[in-house]
């Protein structure tokens, strides 16, 4: 209340205080002759200190000096006062505005805004074109990023926390298109799941489409049947959702048939998709001859799905040799094989190593190896990726021709020229997670574009 009265007063203030100075001898070099002007005239040049500020009086030149250094004092305050109005204006149109879009306009909601969030935004623009509407909650975002222009912008960012549901469940609308839950918090990720599926149901909206990030691979496999990266079960009660691992719908889009990447994206000028056209052409000439050897650096939920779609696609058979170097390297292959039964005739040769130290390990793979074999480096360091790329081709260059997939987290890790000279030239391909998360959402969004 006291708050309010001051900005009542204040201007008032202002006001009465430049008429009595310039009726009182306050002589300004552009308007010499206001004071002998009548009041009204002298109150309309004195409202403009609040839009123009003094442009139209120029500085005090002659008057009592107390009433000049005042004087000086409203040309400073009167345009303060206009700007804490229009912010003032500004939060008043905000709530105002956002309930216009949650009746009247379509909009995506977005809930985190991490690594996986502004990819999952950049994807919606794509798609969907720069004008879409989307909502953004995270509790660190700043939600001055579009500022002043709020009314403007067609990404709004609030400051939010997301684990409170009821805060969350308000921007649920029948105007809503689509949820991501995206936060790096797994727990909180399925909390906000069930509790936006409950509102959903209750009001009739369960065909908006929706993508839960699942970070583990023991939930994501306890979810549901992994297919295409995606986990579906049986109690799922809100059947457009989507449990989506980063590590596991990446490497999918390598497995794309020519005719899906050819409908994938007609944005020539994106280079991100340039990127994996040049990665994905690369890979499906590998995959094309045969492999004696595949070796697996990490036995995470990255290689578990490559290993996953290299033998649905025959490239993997089972009368292939594999090695599995990982420091729970038996424990992972005994828990792939009670998801996969189809797998269990073949024996891979397990190493319960920790990756980190196969640079300097002794260990010898020449007895494993064939004429070509394939590796998949997909610990979560990249840069021990790299390095025990390197350190394998240059170990056994001479014993096999072999075949690098890097899993890194973007594509910029380490230039071409580089890989070329660690790895071998056209011997590499990059699957940047972090970076091709963005093209997994706009295949998602494109096939469900009403």
């Amino acid at each position: 209340m006291k708050a309010n009265t001051i900005r009542v007063i204040l201007p008032i203030f202002i006001i009465i205080g430049a008429i009595y100075c310039i009726r009182n001898g306050v002589v300004v070099s552009k308007l010499h002759e206001l004071g002998k002007e009548p009041d009204s005239i002298i109150l309309f040049h004195v409202v403009s200190l609040f839009t123009f500020g003094a442009k139209d009086f120029g500085a005090p030149i002659a008057g009592p000096w107390l009433l000049q250094k005042l004087m000086w004092l409203f040309f400073f305050l009167a345009p303060m006062i206009t700007l804490i109005a229009m912010a003032d204006l500004l939060s008043a149109v905000r709530p105002m505005f956002l309930n216009y879009i949650l009746r009247y306009r379509p909009y995506y909601l977005v809930l985190g805004y991490g690594r996986v969030g502004k990819s999952a935004l950049e994807a919606i623009d794509i798609k969907m074109g720069k004008k879409t509407y989307c909502i953004v909650l995270d509790r660190d975002v700043n939600e001055s990023e579009n500022g002043f222009s709020v009314v403007f912008e067609h990404s709004i960012f609030l400051k939010r926390n997301v684990s409170d549901t009821d805060a969350v469940r308000k921007f649920i609308t029948p105007r809503c298109k689509g949820v991501f839950i995206l936060t790096d918090q797994e727990l909180l990720n399925l909390r906000l799941y069930y509790d936006i599926q409950d509102t959903l149901k209750k009001k009739n909206l369960q065909h908006i489409d929706g993508f839960t990030r699942i970070r583990s691979l023991e939930l994501h496999r306890r979810l549901g049947v992994e297919t295409d990266g995606n986990a579906e079960f049986d109690g799922n009660a809100w059947p457009a959702n989507h449990f989506m691992n980063v590590h596991a719908v990446t490497p999918y889009l390598l497995f794309q048939s020519p005719k899906e990447l050819d409908d994938y994206n007609k944005n020539t000028d994106d280079k991100v998709f340039e990127h994996y056209k040049l990665h994905y052409n690369r890979f499906q000439s590998w995959i094309a001859i045969p492999h004696d050897c595949f070796i697996f650096l990490g036995f995470g939920s990255f290689s578990a799905f490559v290993f996953h779609k290299l033998w649905e696609h025959k490239v993997l058979k089972p009368d292939s040799m594999v090695v599995i170097i990982d420091r729970a390297a038996h424990q992972n292959w005994e828990n792939y094989c009670l998801e996969h039964p189809e797998v269990e005739g073949l024996t891979p040769t397990l190493f319960d190593k920790d990756a980190n130290q196969m640079v300097e390990s002794n260990l010898s793979l020449n007895e494993k190896l064939g004429q070509n074999t394939l590796c998949i480096f997909a610990t979560n360091d990249e840069e021990v990726n790299i390095k025990t790329a390197s350190h394998f081709t240059r170990k056994y260059k001479n014993r096999t021709q072999m075949h690098v997939l890097l899993r890194t987290k973007y594509m910029d890790v380490a230039s071409p020229g580089l890989l070329d000279t660690l790895i071998g030239e056209d011997r590499w391909v990059l699957v940047p997670t972090y970076t091709w998360i963005k093209l997994y959402f706009e295949s998602e969004l494109s096939s469900n574009i009403k």
